[in-house]
């Protein structure tokens, strides 16, 4: 009863960190050019959204994810 009860648990904890992995990333990432030069930033949202933002911080556009992770 124990095992199996063991066994349970340990399936639902590796479907959940599965799950975690496959789920897009939330966010900010800062862009830099090669030189080291702060280019802007990506704003991701839960859903895999990206807004841009150029280094004074103006709005760019966004991309939306197809909601298959790309």
């Amino acid at each position: 009863m124990i095992r199996r009860l063991f066994l349970t648990a340990s399936l639902l904890l590796g479907s959940a960190a599965c799950l975690a992995q496959a789920a897009p990333q939330s966010g900010t990432e800062h862009l830099y050019d090669r030189h080291g030069n702060y280019q802007g930033r990506v704003v991701t949202d839960a859903s895999g959204n990206k807004r841009y933002y150029d280094r004074h911080g103006n709005y760019q556009g966004r991309s939306q994810s197809n909601g298959n992770g790309g």
